[in-house]
């Protein structure tokens, strides 16, 4: 894998990973603390969790959904 498109895929791959890992490390680390802590979430800081992992699995859908599509397009160009 040394083409131009395996280069651009590893890439964008390794930006996918990195925007969700920066997205979920601090609700993560929140929900550690308060664990290792034992004090509760107040409802501010649960809606920021909460928040910031739904941003995490919107990222994920909507990379998947365009790369279907992309495979899917690709695809049906081919010569069968």
């Amino acid at each position: 894998a040394t083409g131009f498109g395996a280069i651009v895929y590893m890439v964008s791959s390794l930006l996918v990973i990195t925007v969700v890992v920066v997205l979920q490390a601090w609700p993560t680390w929140r929900l550690l603390r308060a664990a290792r802590t034992g004090h509760a979430l107040a409802a501010p800081e649960v809606m920021g969790v909460l928040g910031v992992y739904a941003t995490a699995l919107v990222v994920l859908v909507v990379v998947f959904t365009a790369a279907r599509r992309a495979g899917l397009r690709a695809l049906a160009h081919l010569p069968l």
